[in-house]
């Protein structure tokens, strides 16, 4: 080998001391995350209920309407004055049937703005099977676009209006496939009024928030959903193999009453019985105090 040869094992050896810096960084970042009141409480054994309930400040996590529609995404928040309302791809993936009755529903639940985002990976798979089969809107390119498209008709539709999230507006720590996915669980809400984000993050862990079952979308389209969701936590571009049976990632639930709680409980846990032991399904009725206060205000 000359002098001006480079030696064809450095770059392998600088890449793999690259990967291993980076699954350091996720050990690091994961066990920080992990940290919070909700984790902590169900690591220990705790009953979900007496966790929740312990939070001295929980009624800010349902104090106000969800006006603003959102993609289920963990990373992507509200606007700067809007509550959450998560449904993937803003209900992108959903059939036309379910997309009309979603329609209806939100046009008297005050939605304000629906959003769409960069990177959303549902219009994604909606845009390839749209390109294969060619039926993409005139002018639409890219799987952004289509989403763009989507959140746009969605907002006429139910009269509201449309804000695009950039990716710098989004959280998650930068990694291999871009801002990595942190969410530790996903928060099927039932009630149509629960805001994790509105609660510190020593308390709540980042989570999917997946409200559709509180607006009408089908047992069959929530559980899909949230299979989806938890696939993503548990492949390379969430924490991966980092959840264990042992130290799982979460399906949680919050409902009304005991009917509503077993009805969701038991959607999750056939979602949770396709992912290798590794989701754990945990669950919680809010407080008659806090539906009287808050449920029938706008």
């Amino acid at each position: 080998m000359t002098p001006d040869q480079k030696d064809p094992t450095i770059n392998h050896v600088d890449s793999a001391h690259q990967g291993h810096d980076e699954e350091a960084k996720k050990d690091a970042r994961f066990e920080e995350i992990r940290k919070n009141t909700i984790i902590e409480g169900l690591l220990a054994g705790k009953n979900l209920q007496e966790i929740m309930e312990s939070i001295d400040n929980l009624s800010e996590m349902f104090k106000r309407a969800l006006d603003t529609v959102v993609c289920a995404d963990g990373r992507v928040p509200a606007t700067i004055d809007g509550v959450k309302l998560g449904i993937a791809g803003q209900g992108i993936l959903l059939p036309p049937e379910e997309y009309k009755k979603l329609v209806e529903v939100l046009k008297v639940s005050g939605v304000k703005t629906v959003t769409s985002h960069d990177g959303c990976g549902a219009a994604g798979i909606v845009y390839d099977k749209m390109k294969e089969a060619g039926t993409l809107p005139k002018g639409i390119n890219s799987s952004d676009e289509l989403g763009r498209w989507f959140s746009k008709k969605l907002a006429g539709d139910i009269g509201a209006e449309h804000y695009h999230i950039s990716m710098e507006e989004m959280n998650g720590m930068e990694g291999e496939h871009g801002k990595l996915h942190e969410e530790q669980g996903v928060w099927i809400d039932t009630t149509k009024r629960a805001n994790p984000a509105a609660l510190s993050k020593k308390d709540v862990p980042p989570v999917y928030v997946a409200s559709g079952a509180g607006f009408e979308i089908s047992e069959e389209e929530c559980q899909k959903e949230i299979e989806a969701l938890a696939g993503i936590s548990l492949g390379d571009h969430g924490f991966g193999k980092r959840f264990t049976t042992e130290n799982p990632f979460y399906f949680i639930i919050s409902a009304k009453d005991e009917a509503d709680l077993a009805k969701w409980t038991a959607m999750a846990e056939r979602a949770a019985s396709k992912l290798n032991g590794r989701v754990a399904v945990k669950g919680f009725i809010v407080s008659e105090e806090i539906q009287k206060e808050y449920f029938d205000k706008k």
